[in-house]
């Protein structure tokens, strides 16, 4: 059973992950990794509330966090701007952390950077249930309409997916590891069932 704070929905997966994060962890990183992804949620939420579209809840789960909102009345250009604002508020994190850990030689910053860069370029990917997907799809949407650009969406989330996976058996051929090839599955799986609930971050 989900445990609900408001309009906050924390999954048994999601306190499994985090309390095996939080185990597994010697060094800290696991603190840093939930810091990035705070400040990428923060800025899709900071979005929605200047756009007035209203949240519906949001879901912790082991696949990561899913923001359900009512924007079936937003223009494609509020679209495009909430669906930007997660990368943007990682990117800035990013910079921050960057200039702050540089000028304080604080190596715990520089990770921090690196970790929500990491976590913003992959978000741009142009994969249904990403940002950078949902963005593509809106701006398609402005300009050819839904039909033409659900085509082109879907071909560009088809041909990201092979090469992610092409990515992983590349890895595991040159280092006989599966973690990448497991990791990148599991996240296109939770890619898929995100695209289930349309209205979803």
């Amino acid at each position: 059973m989900d445990l609900r704070i408001g309009r906050l929905r924390i999954t048994p997966g999601a306190v499994f992950m985090t309390t095996l994060l939080v185990f597994l962890d010697r060094d800290g990183w696991a603190g840093l990794l939930l810091l990035a992804v705070t400040a990428h949620e923060a800025g899709h939420l900071a979005a929605l509330g200047l756009c007035r579209a209203p949240v519906l809840y949001v879901e912790v789960s082991a696949a990561g966090v899913c923001i359900r909102y009512a924007g079936s009345l937003l223009s494609y250009g509020r679209e495009l701007f909430v669906a930007a604002m997660g990368p943007a508020a990682g990117a800035l994190l990013a910079l921050l952390a960057a200039w702050i850990g540089a000028a304080a030689e604080a190596d715990r910053l520089l990770l921090l950077s690196g970790f929500s860069m990491a976590l913003t370029a992959f978000n741009l990917l142009p994969l249904r249930g990403l940002d950078g997907g949902r963005m593509v799809r809106t701006l398609l949407c402005a300009r050819f309409g839904p039909t033409a650009a659900d085509r082109v969406s879907e071909g560009l989330d088809a041909v990201f997916r092979i090469l992610l996976i092409a990515f992983g058996v590349f890895l595991l051929s040159k280092q006989g590891s599966w973690t990448v090839l497991l990791a990148i599955s599991a996240i296109l799986l939770s890619l898929r069932r995100r695209q289930e609930y349309g209205r979803v971050l």
